[in-house]
């Protein structure tokens, strides 16, 4: 489904991923505003308090040196710092810091992800990019249809038409 990562060269290796986290963030959003209007106070208080908890989680993984999310958090403990779009998710719908989300958002402009044709999923530079895999270096619709969003709503409308058209 489109709830789910696909890691290719990573498999099994997930604990975590950015997109899944990004999904969970923007459910929850839903969430309260839902409760919200059906005048479920005591239920959308508690799905805030997780909402503010996950959001907190998932800005702590924020790669300030490189400037974006990485891909997902590794059984191990360690990060998978690959530069990707599945990010898209997390900072179209996911109500993160302003200055994180603008931050990350520059990232799905960077030559190693933008194509004229979309996004890849991952950079060009990861450690497992492969431009013949179908999950380490393909482009999906879906998924740049995820970085145009953020983009426009994170202050760079002119990277989220270019993707667009080409």
């Amino acid at each position: 489904g489109l709830a789910a990562v696909e890691t290719g060269a990573l498999a099994g290796r997930v604990e975590k991923d950015v997109y899944l986290q990004g999904a969970w963030l923007a459910g929850l959003d839903g969430f309260v505003k839902l409760a919200s209007v059906a005048g479920q106070t005591a239920l959308a208080r508690e799905a805030q308090e997780l909402l503010q908890k996950a959001r907190s989680s998932l800005e702590r993984w924020f790669l300030r040196e490189k400037g974006y999310l990485p891909f997902g958090k590794l059984t191990d403990g360690t990060f998978y710092p690959a530069l990707t779009p599945w990010q898209a998710m997390a900072l179209a719908y996911g109500g993160l810091d302003p200055e994180i989300a603008r931050g990350a958002t520059q990232s799905l402009s960077r030559p190693e992800v933008a194509t004229p044709w979309g996004t890849r999923l991952f950079a060009t530079n990861s450690p497992n990019y492969d431009p013949l895999s179908y999950n380490d270096g393909s482009v999906w619709p879906f998924v740049t249809g995820f970085a145009i969003t953020a983009q426009f709503r994170n202050g760079a409308p002119r990277e989220g038409l270019r993707q667009l058209y080409g």
